[in-house]
């Protein structure tokens, strides 16, 4: 019979991530896996799938971090979906590894961390890295995607070296280049024309805004936008005044990362470009440090297209090596680099050369399985009595201190809530729990309605529908999480958006 492994993913969406995706069906080979992650739309969408893995749905309340260090809500959360039957748990990024340790200090489960989002002390706080420290205290290993990355997470969650494993965001399977017409027949672009293109979110620190205000895209090339959402139009037309007449927009939506030589094979050269800009603690030294947690760049190569990037200091000693493209110092070297390159079967055969034999998850596959083989081991030197000590340490730094931090919070959230009241403007809620209704309570004349993305009825898409001034998020501790989704998938102005919890804009 085989061994019980979930994956607790709070992100939620295992499509859009090569190396998660890739991940799960290797997994799902050796062992009986689930996924849990929160109700979203896109894992609905496929799930009528032949998967070999169990999805499980939680509701997002849980992903509140808030109230999740509640003990009854956490004690609920557990049972509710039998998290004690696993043999194994591995938590991906900060809820994950936090909810895998909880479950570690209840039925004493190993558990693995995956980290692909990092967080520095001196860009949040010490308090919000102490629970990350607490929570990986007894981990077997840590994945993360290159060796300074995992000094940063070394530095920033106490790991050790020894438990570090270096699995670098990319998919299996390499895909031979060949080029092909596919897009330029459906956006109907001269095939004399090059092809530059990128794929994934329109954002400040995609370094648009720059591209287009200090770089020239050459006539003889043009730049191909791929969004799997559609909006990357409405996106751009935010940061960039006017758009150069050699921009196109692609918005096929592919069913899996797989399938992504569709479109890649029609372009030239693969664009990704990484602008930290430090508004949140995901788009600074996350983005700075970005190594080889780009699956950006990983699938362009994996495509056997060479790219144009950023600086990046993991990746500038392999270009020594490969030639797999250019990197840029300053974004004003992309038109000299678009006007010298030419097509060469090199730039193709080198890019997936690098990905089979430095990117490729094949490469880290049995050294992952050793390791989580290696943690089903019974081991005999556990006692009882460290077992308790372990539940006890869990219960007095999560439960108490956060209650009282909690109770803090609650008195400024309320406070920040009656400032509203003076204000001239009309919000929009997002969310519909508990907060939203006390919201909603205390200033009805302020509230034109609410959006929430478990509701299809009332999903966040429909904003564009809606006549509102701001948007407050009541889902207290995703935050970041929703202004992310809310800027970057729904190009909302961040100064549309109002937090709670710290009382600010």
């Amino acid at each position: 019979m085989k061994r019980k492994i979930v994956i607790i993913h709070p992100e939620g969406n295992i499509f859009n991530n090569p190396n998660l995706y890739e991940i799960i069906l290797f997994l799902s080979i050796h062992f009986d896996l689930h996924i849990l992650l929160p109700e979203l739309e896109i894992n609905r969408k496929y799930k009528k799938n032949n998967f070999t893995y169990k999805i499980i749905e939680y509701s997002d309340i849980y992903n509140n971090e808030n109230l999740i260090l509640e003990e009854n809500l956490l004690l609920d959360f557990i049972k509710r979906y039998s998290l004690g039957q696993y043999d194994f748990v591995i938590g991906i990024d900060r809820i994950g590894i936090f909810l895998a340790y909880a479950i570690n200090c209840f039925y004493d489960t190993k558990y693995g961390f995956i980290s692909y989002e990092l967080f520095f002390e001196n860009e949040t706080s010490k308090e919000f890295k102490s629970i990350e420290k607490l929570a990986c205290i007894d981990i077997e290993f840590a994945i993360v995607q290159d060796k300074q990355r995992g000094l940063n997470l070394q530095q920033e969650n106490n790991i050790p070296f020894e438990k570090m494993l270096y699995i670098p965001v990319a998919g299996s399977t390499k895909y031979k280049y060949k080029k092909s017409y596919f897009v330029y027949d459906i956006l109907n672009i001269d095939y004399k024309k090059k092809m530059l293109i990128y794929t994934g979110s329109i954002a400040s620190w995609s370094c648009f805004k720059e591209i287009f205000e200090k770089a020239v895209i050459p006539e003889n090339w043009v730049l191909v936008i791929h969004d799997r959402y559609g909006s990357s139009f409405e996106k751009l037309n935010k940061i960039v005044k006017k758009l150069p007449d050699n921009v196109y927009f692609l918005d096929i939506e592919l069913c899996s990362n797989r399938d992504m030589y569709k479109i890649l094979h029609s372009a030239d050269l693969g664009l990704a470009l990484y602008c930290p800009n430090y508004i949140s603690p995901y788009t600074g030294k996350n983005i700075l440090d970005i190594g080889l947690s780009s699956g950006k760049i990983s699938t362009y190569l994996q495509n056997g297209l060479p790219i144009v990037t950023t600086y990046n200091e993991i990746l500038s000693s392999y270009m020594q090596k490969y030639s797999i493209g250019y990197m840029l110092h300053s974004i004003t070297e992309l038109e000299s680099i678009l006007l010298k390159h030419k097509s060469k079967e090199m730039y193709h055969k080198d890019s997936l050369i690098f990905f089979e034999s430095v990117l490729s998850l094949k490469n880290y596959e049995k050294s992952f399985l050793f390791k989580i083989k290696q943690a089903l081991k019974p081991n005999t030197e556990i006692k009882q009595d460290s077992f308790e000590k372990k539940r006890n340490l869990f219960k007095i730094f999560f439960i108490k201190q956060k209650k009282l931090d909690f109770s803090k919070k609650f008195n400024k959230l309320f406070e920040t809530i009656n400032n509203l009241k003076q204000t001239k403007c009309n919000y929009i809620i997002y969310g519909n729990g508990t907060i939203s209704k006390t919201i909603q309570a205390l200033i009805p004349d302020k509230i034109v309605g609410y959006v929430d993305i478990a509701d299809k009825n009332n999903h966040p898409k429909n904003l564009k529908n809606m006549k509102y001034d701001k948007i407050i998020i009541s889902v207290l501790g995703r935050e970041e999480v929703i202004i992310k989704y809310l800027v970057e998938e729904l190009g909302i102005n961040r100064n549309k958006i109002v937090t709670l919890e710290l009382g600010n804009e």
